[in-house]
């Protein structure tokens, strides 16, 4: 992982330049020189490196001892690792902010450069974020990501990015996995970016987080932070989509196609693959098993202390897994008695209980707990934390190199194996809720009413704004709703006038009614304001507040037509009065109402083609015209 690489290769390195710094834990500092410096820095939120950073500055040295020798927590959760990851970045950024490592008198020139970097590595959510996107960029949007063609491509790119896995592999082998270091950086930069940008603002704003450790999962859930890696993966399916139209309309372009839309291929499998950080599973463990060897003998009271030669396999606070020949069967919740010892030559004796024993050819796999009060549990400390050599084992099992191509074709395995072991699973997980959700809503007549009138009440103001939106647009005046043929008597009041006049309800629709009374014996203003009572199909009387936008003179009477006062209060009753329910009202505005489709197909043409037009004159109006001579086209480049 990244801490692999951080403490087996970059810290050595930037021990040999008298720079490495204080990471928080695993540490020794003389007080004599803390005090110098006030004791333990907080002027940044990574207390620790600008506390070493001080230390250096004043010509004190530092040592890191390349041996682990002591054990920590992590982050139980992805939300506790953004919650860690984000304080360092933070951190980083503001002790280059607030000092500048590059200007700092006291300190050498490597110290400069170590620090100076250390910092600016955090930045690196940036340019993975463009990594992200630049293929869809150009598939989506046509804009130029990459200025080169085919053949430049397999001359230069190709060997350029194979020889980084070389070097990388030469440099970082057995500290850094190729391909998975990705996963790692890809989780990362979505977060880190907003929590950078902060502090580049205001390096004063940022605060100190305790990350979070030691808690577990009593369910399998899916972070909330999860959403913008779903957001990237619909981005580049919809780019991988237009690829494949761009491929046959675009002839002249598909090597520049080809290129980009492997490039969102690669993107969208990172971004699959890198959904699994995001999936917490139930936690059964209360604390971590840590891998470790050595011989024990195990006795059974009820089979007669005879002693039984087996070895450890690994060991935690509260118990330890062993595996033995045994010549009987153990039984859950057998008491045992265990000697074990250390790397040092200390005996240890617990008396444990049986959770589980697992037979695997001639050899049985038990599980221990220790038994509470029997067992000291400084003597469970010294045994589990105490014995520098386990680490030391565990490190030394952990930097065995794989080389690049079996990495890769692992890498390749396990997304595939992730999705359909993770993905496809979370998917029936949310069809099923969502099948449930459904049994609900339609048994569940309450529930379902509210719904479908939140459901309508969001068409309506949707349906508003789509036709406002194609007003803009074509500079054309549109009907907002279809209106629907309808009669019955009306009475139309006028408050200003206080007067009333009979009429007959002509059409209806959501927006409004009309209405047509004889001959108006007075003058209406416009958007004079009046208050129609009619009736229902059902023979219901309904009062209506309405503001008249037009009377128009029709078959020896006037036409008036007036358009809903629409509020919380009213909008139940006018959907009950034009379409019955809820549902009728969505049906009827989905099926029926045809203006919705030919609305939301102007408006979508519209904005598509001022969008088109916006993206295509950036690059023009940011970076000049180009040449337009007889090369062939660039990468995102149409031809001339």
């Amino acid at each position: 992982g990244e801490s692999d690489m951080f403490y087996r290769r970059i810290h050595p390195a930037l021990n040999f330049w008298n720079a490495s710094y204080f990471c928080g834990s695993a540490a020794v500092l003389r007080r004599k020189y803390l005090e110098e410096v006030g004791g333990i820095r907080g002027t940044t939120i990574t207390e620790d490196a600008e506390t070493a950073y001080q230390l250096h500055s004043r010509g004190y040295n530092s040592v890191y001892i390349n041996r682990p020798m002591v054990c920590g927590l992590s982050p139980e959760s992805y939300d506790d690792y953004v919650t860690q990851r984000s304080r360092w970045a933070q951190g980083m950024v503001q002790l280059v902010l607030l000092n500048n490592p590059l200007t700092t008198r006291g300190l050498s020139i490597p110290q400069r450069i170590a620090y100076f970097n250390s910092s600016f590595f955090w930045l690196f959510g940036f340019p993975r974020f463009i990594y992200f996107i630049a293929p869809a960029s150009y598939l989506i949007l046509g804009l130029n990501v990459y200025h080169a063609s085919w053949m430049q491509i397999l001359a230069f790119t190709l060997p350029y990015v194979l020889s980084i896995y070389v070097v990388m592999d030469f440099l970082y082998a057995g500290s850094r996995q190729p391909f998975f270091s990705e996963i790692y950086e890809s989780v990362q930069s979505l977060f880190l970016m907003p929590a950078v940008i902060s502090v580049l603002l205001n390096p004063w704003k940022p605060t100190f987080k305790v990350t979070p450790k030691g808690l577990t999962n009593e369910k399998n859930y899916l972070s909330p932070l999860a959403a913008p890696f779903f957001l990237v993966i619909g981005i580049n399916v919809v780019a991988v989509i237009l690829a494949g139209y761009k491929w046959f309309y675009e002839p002249l372009l598909r090597d520049v196609i080809a290129v980009t839309v492997i490039w969102s291929i690669y993107n969208l499998y990172l971004s699959i693959v890198a959904l699994g950080a995001f999936w917490e599973r139930k936690q059964i463990r209360k604390f971590y098993r840590i891998a470790a060897s050595g011989k024990v003998v195990v006795r059974f009271p009820r089979m007669g202390n005879t002693a039984y030669e087996g070895e450890v396999h690994d060991v935690s606070l509260t118990g330890i897994g062993f595996k033995a020949k045994l010549p009987f069967l153990p039984r859950d919740r057998d008491e045992v008695l265990l000697e074990v010892h250390d790397s040092y030559g200390r005996i240890y004796h617990f008396e444990n209980r049986l959770h589980r024993a697992v037979k695997q050819g001639d050899v049985y796999f038990c599980g221990s707990e220790f038994i509470d009060g029997r067992v000291p549990y400084g003597e469970i400390v010294s045994y589990v934390f105490g014995d520098s050599q386990r680490w030391q084992d565990n490190w030394n099992s952990k930097s065995a190199t794989q080389g690049t191509g079996r990495m890769l074709w692992y890498f390749i395995r396990t997304g595939v194996a992730g999705f359909v072991g993770g993905i496809i699973p979370l998917t029936y997980h949310a069809l099923k809720q969502l099948w449930k959700f459904g049994v609900r809503l339609a048994t569940t007549r309450i529930l379902r009413d509210k719904l479908l009138a939140l459901a309508s009440w969001f068409a309506y103001f949707f349906y508003l704004a789509l036709t406002s939106l194609v007003q803009s647009l074509e500079r054309r005046q549109v009907r907002k709703l279809q209106r629907m043929e309808a009669s019955g008597p009306a009475t139309l009041y006028f408050p200003r006038l206080d007067a009333t006049v009979r009429g007959q309800v002509t059409d209806v629709s959501l927006t409004g009614i009309g209405v047509i009374v004889a001959e108006l014996p007075f003058h209406i203003r416009n958007l004079e304001r009046a208050t129609i009572r009619t009736t229902g199909k059902q023979g219901e009387g309904y009062q209506f507040a309405c503001v008249i936008h037009r009377t128009v003179k029709h078959e020896g009477g006037t036409l008036v037509g007036a358009e809903f006062i629409v509020d919380t209060y009213s909008y139940p009753k006018i959907v009950q009065f034009v379409y019955g329910t809820s549902t009728g009202m969505l049906y009827y505005v989905m099926v029926h109402g045809g203006t919705f489709a030919e609305h939301g197909t102007a408006a979508a043409r519209g904005v598509l083609s001022q969008g088109w037009k916006a993206m295509r004159a950036l690059p023009t109006y940011l970076f000049g015209k180009q040449d337009a001579g007889n090369r062939k086209p660039q990468i995102g480049e149409k031809p001339r």
